[in-house]
């Protein structure tokens, strides 16, 4: 509707939706090469990275707000954006909890260039032709999450499912963690380097162990190697998968439930006061974690004993010395059960 000629009604406008078609010069456009949603698409992809003010952001949403806009942007995006980080990055404050824009942008990074030889992206590298293009889910061109591409899925291939692309989606967010898991320890082992001894946070302690020998005996000192294994081995467990992944609905919760755990170790041992009783706690749901991985399938025995090898670290310093004698007899007679009593 063009407002010189009148404007729409109340009513009307109750009842109709308004499309706005945005200026471009046909010239600059070749309809036949791509689909794209203006002649700028990539600007605008790039605009809501660059624009990003954490100021007007919930503290708690600001890293991820920030985290959806690179889940936007193509690969070729996301190296425009690293080289150019001294023009768009420079002066801008940390997101939330000391982690800079850069630091998110270099974890994405990462993640793209294990990419390459991931085999559960194997479906997602075929190709459909679409305007006298060759277009694929997966390719310099095309958003980084994969739900971010689902109507091109949806048309490029009968096998790449909605289920399929959210497991991928999950697995993807998997990793993500994993190496802001593998920040955040750096970023803590750098910290304790300012501090003494007796300001340090327990995962502190245990990071600054490897220099300062006395610290070696904190109960805590296992905490950082713990972190470090575990983190590594299920991110080679998660790149280690292949397209059998998305037939077995078990592999994720399970995944899901390991970061979690390790999350909730990086920030009980984060904190400046740690409760004994309460990492007890832990500990024991971390073994009942371990068992549950082994009884549940085959494929997720390698995990449960990677994450059981960096619990027994904690065995020296955690295992219990007092109440050992009415642990065997509770044992005992649980495994018992009193006959019951013919009325």
């Amino acid at each position: 509707m063009d407002p010189r000629h009148g404007e729409l009604s109340r009513a009307m406008r109750n009842r109709c939706v308004e499309i706005c078609f945005l200026p471009q010069d046909s010239s600059r456009v070749n309809a036949s090469i791509a689909p794209s949603y203006t002649c700028e698409s990539s600007l605008y992809r790039l605009r809501n990275v660059w624009h990003f003010d954490a100021q007007f952001a919930i503290e708690e949403t600001s890293k991820a707000s920030y985290e959806v806009g690179l889940d936007h942007l193509s690969v070729a995006d996301l190296q425009y954006l690293y080289n150019s980080s001294n023009t768009f990055f420079s002066g801008q404050a940390d997101i939330c909890h000391g982690e800079s824009i850069l630091s998110i942008v270099q974890r994405y990074l990462s993640l793209v260039q294990e990419h390459s030889d991931w085999k559960p992206l194997g479906s997602m590298k075929k190709e459909v032709i679409l305007g006298g293009a060759s277009l694929a889910i997966q390719g310099p061109l095309q958003p980084l999450h994969p739900l971010v591409n689902q109507p091109l899925a949806s048309i490029s291939s009968t096998s790449t499912t909605l289920p399929w692309l959210i497991k991928l989606g999950y697995l993807q967010e998997f990793k993500l963690a994993l190496y802001r898991l593998k920040q955040d320890l750096a970023r803590a082992d750098e910290a304790g380097k300012l501090l003494k001894p007796s300001q340090m946070t327990p995962l502190e302690r245990s990071l600054a162990s490897r220099r300062i020998p006395s610290l070696m005996k904190d109960a805590a000192q296992p905490v950082g190697p713990f972190l470090s294994d575990c983190g590594q081995a299920v991110y080679d467990f998660i790149q280690g998968l292949d397209e059998h992944v998305f037939g077995n609905p078990d592999i994720i919760p399970a995944i899901r439930a390991v970061i979690n755990y390790l999350a909730d170790t990086f920030r009980i041992t984060g904190a400046k006061s740690m409760d004994g009783g309460e990492f007890q706690i832990y500990l024991q749901i971390g073994r009942e974690l371990c068992a549950s991985l082994v009884n549940s399938l085959p494929s997720l025995k390698p995990l449960a004993s990677a994450l059981s090898r960096s619990l027994a670290r904690f065995q020296a310093g955690w295992a219990l010395t007092t109440g050992l004698s009415m642990q065997k007899i509770w044992d005992s007679w649980s495994q018992r059960r009193l006959p019951l009593k013919n009325s």
